[in-house]
């Protein structure tokens, strides 16, 4: 199963191989769940000196144990709202590293769509499961609810 769905807390995901979430480009990290994210693994300095374009990918490890987190970059600004195009493409950017590193599981909240607002079921959804659908490695999507 290429996408699988999970009740949790995705940080409590300690059975994956790396992690996700999605960004604006200017990395602010100062809402929804990037501040959880930035509270574990405090990348944002990082994050702002890559300079890495709308619709790519950041790759930093986690100071904690070398796991992946990948920095989804979905949007110019935290505080815009992503196109699907560009989130397909930060997807994807994710997951041609995950392939080429080994990864089998990353662990990700329910990525655009939160602050986001991109829809679940018309929009995230169906497009992760068309990245991901041939994919050898699973993505996990985590919800509190």
């Amino acid at each position: 199963m290429p996408v699988k769905l999970t009740r949790g807390n995705v940080l409590n995901a300690h059975h994956a191989d790396a992690f996700g979430h999605c960004i604006g480009k200017d990395a602010a990290l100062s809402a929804g769940v990037a501040v959880q994210f930035e509270q574990q693994f405090q990348h944002a300095p990082q994050l702002r000196t890559l300079n890495v374009p709308v619709g790519g990918c950041a790759v930093l490890r986690s100071p904690i144990d070398g796991r992946f987190v990948y920095h989804l970059v979905t949007k110019p600004s935290s505080y815009g709202k992503p196109l699907l195009p560009d989130f397909v493409s930060s997807v994807r950017s994710m997951r041609f590293h995950a392939e080429r590193h080994g990864i089998r599981c990353i662990a990700v909240p329910r990525i655009g769509c939160g602050l986001d607002h991109l829809c679940w079921h018309t929009q995230v959804k169906p497009a992760l499961l068309d990245v991901f659908g041939s994919s050898p490695v699973t993505l996990e999507v985590f919800s509190l609810y």
